[in-house]
C-alpha cells in the first residue's frame, strides 16, 4: 500500500514567507506584524496588499472565499517568482516518501478480470461496511454542522483589567461560566483567533501580556461560539516611543523639552549597531481613552520632522496613523522621489501610490512640517502646510478614535500635536 502527504502551495508560499521575515511562527504574529508584512511585500513588490487580507490569507481573520489572482501574485513575486502560475508549477504539491507495505507476491491480485473464489464475498463485504459506514459519519457530521446552539450571555460573567498603566502590561481576565453547558471554553484576546487559549470551566481567572499599546476586543466562548465580548484599552500612560523588534520592541524613553518631543539620537544608533538587518522603525504612541471622538468627525493638527540619518533611510518615510475601535486611517509622507512608494489605509480602503497620484504627500519632510488630517460632513481630506493636498468622500469609517501613533522611518521628532479641541 502506498501513502502519500499532499501539501498545497499556498501552504508552502506561507511557510516561506514566514522563514523569509524570520519573525518567528506566525501564530505568535500581532496586528502590526501584518501592518509591517504589507509595507514589506509594497517595498519588495510595488503591489499592494492590506494587512486586513494577509490575515485573511494567514487564516486570522474568517473568510470563505479564496485568495485573488492578484494576491496570489504578489505573494510569488515577493517570493521571487514571476507569478503564482510559475511558482505553483514548481511548488504543485508536495508529496512525502511513498511508504510501502511488506506484501509478498501471493497477496496481490492477479491482473486477471477473473476473481478467485475466496476474495470477492471478502473484498464487496469489506467495501460495503466501509462504504455504510462512510455514509453513516457523513450524515452525522452534517447533522452535527445544522446544530446551533445559542447561549444566554446573561448566564456568565467577563471582565477585565490590565494591572497597571504603560507597556509591556499584563491583563486580567475574570470570568465565570458555572451556569453553561458546554464541551469546552476559551479566551480569546483580540481579532486574533490564534491568540485563542482554553480555560477551566471551574476557574475564574485567566492572563494575557500585551507588548504593545493599542485598542482589543476580547471575547469569551463556548465551543466555539461568542458569549460575551468587551473592549480592552492597553494605554500607554502618557506619551510613550518604541523601535519595532520581534518579538519584543524595543522601549526608549520619551524626552519633551520646548514642546518638542524626541528621543536620544544615540539610543536609535546603538540599535542600529545592534541590529544590523533590521529595518529603523521609530514610533511615538498615545494611547488613551478618548471618550466618544469618532473617525467621522475629528481634527488632527501636528507639526513633525524626520531627522533620519542613516542611509538606508533615504526616503525620510513618515506615517501619521489614527488608532480606531474598527481599523485606522494611515496618512504617509515621504522626500517627493519616493511617493510612488506611498499608500494610504483609510479603514478597509487602499490607495496606493502606484495606481494613483500622491506626489502631494512628497516634499521636504525632514524640515518641520504643518499637517492636518481631518474627517467632516462626510468627507477625509489632509492639508500640507496650509494647502489641502487630498480630499475625498467615504462612507464609511473604522470607528471610534482610540489613539494616535506617528511613525518615523530612521527617526523623527515632533512638535505641536492636537486631536479634537484638546492639546495633546
Amino acid at each position: 500500500m502506498i501513502s502519500t502527504q499532499k501539501i498545497s502551495p499556498l501552504h508552502i508560499c506561507k511557510t516561506q514567507i514566514e522563514e523569509k521575515l524570520g519573525w518567528g511562527p506566525s501564530s505568535q504574529w500581532a496586528s502590526q506584524d501584518f501592518d509591517m508584512l504589507s509595507e514589506k511585500i509594497f517595498d519588495s513588490t510595488k503591489e499592494q496588499v492590506s494587512a486586513t487580507t494577509l490575515k485573511r490569507v494567514w487564516g486570522r481573520v474568517t473568510y470563505k472565499s479564496a485568495p485573488s489572482t492578484h494576491t496570489l501574485n504578489t505573494l510569488a513575486v515577493f517570493l521571487g517568482y514571476g507569478n503564482w502560475r510559475e511558482y505553483v508549477q514548481e511548488h504543485s504539491e508536495t508529496i512525502a516518501e511513498p511508504e510501502h507495505s511488506d506484501l509478498s507476491k501471493s497477496n496481490i491480485l492477479p491482473a486477471s478480470p477473473t476473481l478467485s473464489k475466496a476474495f470477492p464475498i471478502s473484498i464487496l463485504a469489506g467495501i460495503g461496511l466501509l462504504t455504510i459506514a462512510f455514509i453513516w459519519m457523513a450524515a452525522s457530521q452534517r447533522e452535527t454542522d445544522t446544530i446551533t446552539l445559542t447561549y444566554d450571555s446573561s448566564e456568565s460573567q467577563f471582565n477585565s483589567n490590565p494591572v497597571t498603566k504603560g507597556v509591556p502590561n499584563t491583563v486580567i481576565f475574570n470570568y465565570d461560566v458555572s451556569n453553561i453547558k458546554a464541551d469546552s471554553f476559551s479566551i480569546q484576546q483580540s481579532w486574533d483567533q490564534r491568540r485563542r487559549t482554553l480555560i477551566h470551566p471551574e476557574n475564574h481567572t485567566h492572563t494575557s501580556v500585551y507588548y504593545y499599546p493599542g485598542y482589543f476586543r476580547a471575547k469569551l466562548l463556548a465551543n466555539d461560539q461568542i458569549i460575551q465580548e468587551h473592549d480592552v484599552y492597553v494605554e500607554s500612560d502618557g506619551w510613550m516611543a518604541l523601535l519595532y523588534d520581534f518579538p519584543v520592541p524595543i522601549y526608549l524613553p520619551v524626552q519633551e523639552e520646548k514642546g518638542i518631543i524626541s528621543v536620544e539620537k544615540e539610543k536609535i544608533e546603538a540599535f542600529a549597531r545592534n541590529h544590523p538587518d533590521a529595518p529603523i522603525d521609530l514610533n511615538y504612541y498615545l494611547v488613551q481613552d478618548f471618550g466618544e471622538l469618532q473617525s467621522n468627525d475629528f481634527r488632527l493638527s501636528t507639526r513633525l520632522r524626520n531627522t533620519n540619518t542613516f542611509p538606508e533611510g533615504v526616503c525620510h518615510k513618515t506615517r501619521i496613523v489614527i488608532m480606531c475601535s474598527e481599523g485606522r486611517i494611515d496618512v504617509r509622507f515621504s522626500k517627493m522621489g519616493c511617493v510612488g512608494t506611498l499608500n494610504l489605509v483609510l479603514g478597509d480602503t487602499v490607495i496606493s501610490g502606484k495606481d494613483y497620484d500622491l506626489s502631494a504627500f512628497g516634499g521636504a519632510i525632514d524640515q518641520w512640517t504643518d499637517i492636518e488630517v481631518m474627517t467632516e460632513d462626510e468627507r477625509f481630506s489632509v492639508d500640507m502646510n496650509g494647502k489641502e493636498i487630498f480630499s475625498m468622500g467615504l462612507e464609511q469609517y473604522p470607528g471610534k478614535i482610540v489613539g494616535v501613533r506617528f511613525g518615523f522611518e530612521g527617526g523623527g521628532e515632533l512638535g505641536r500635536v492636537r486631536l479634537g479641541d484638546g492639546n495633546l
